[in-house]
């Protein structure tokens, strides 16, 4: 965080877990980032390989912590309650932020206050930082709202920044779901009234590699069910659509 401010307005929360590849990249692009008034918050989520050796230079320009191993949404929830920001924006720890990044999104939460969560597109690149492809979902879903969130599940948490608030009313992240988090919480953010919207821009690096490349479809395809189980029964949908 620049020296400039007392208070960060954008906590950018890095949950790691066994990274040490890509940890201190992720980082770094933080500290690239045109816009100055942010805090790091680290979260280990009881790594077991050199992650934390890795961090030791950075110990003095983030706010790190370390616990056993609890899970992706606890680790985020855990960061979100630590934040001191009114912005939380999140950071895998095998991502990177593009520079604009939150010059740009935050910029769209000053001119519209209405606005709980701004999503950005994201670039897909391989192990060693090469894109691969760009994802602007803007094109096919130029709206964020629930229709457009269950019909495409167009997420990637790396660019996604939420008003704090939001989070915590909705209650963070299901700390059950093992899979799919992501797609849970927009859906109950929609729910309780969020409004969200596109930065139509890529602004973070999405990167492939075999931890995160082999995926469960089936496991993946029964919790997607049981989020959308949950959400067809909720008052709020049966009050809408049964009317």
């Amino acid at each position: 965080m620049s020296q400039a401010f007392l208070t960060p307005k954008v906590s950018v929360i890095i949950p790691v877990y066994n990274c040490e590849l890509y940890i201190a990249q992720a980082i770094e692009s933080v500290f690239k980032q045109t816009y100055t008034n942010y805090e790091i918050i680290v979260i280990d989520d009881g790594s077991t390989d050199n992650t934390h050796q890795v961090l030791q230079p950075y110990m003095t320009k983030i706010r790190y912590f370390h616990q056993e191993n609890k899970g992706l949404s606890a680790t985020r929830n855990r960061g979100i309650k630590l934040a001191k920001g009114e912005l939380i924006a999140l950071l895998d720890a095998d991502d990177l932020f593009l520079p604009y990044k939150l010059t740009e999104q935050v910029a769209i939460f000053d001119a519209q206050s209405n606005i709980g969560l701004v999503q950005s597109g994201w670039r897909v690149v391989n192990e060693k930082g090469e894109r691969i492809q760009d994802i602007e979902p803007w094109h096919k879903s130029p709206e964020l709202d629930l229709v457009s969130w269950l019909k495409w599940k167009t997420t990637n948490p790396s660019g996604m920044i939420f008003r704090k608030e939001w989070l915590e009313k909705v209650g963070g992240f299901n700390e059950k779901l093992r899979r799919l988090e992501d797609f849970d919480i927009v859906i109950r953010l929609a729910l309780a009234g969020c409004q969200s919207t596109w930065f139509p821009k890529v602004a973070v690096c999405y990167r492939q590699h075999s931890s995160n490349m082999t995926r469960n479809l089936l496991a993946q395809t029964a919790v997607e069910e049981k989020i959308l189980d949950e959400f067809f029964l909720t008052p709020i949908f049966l009050q809408k659509f049964n009317n």
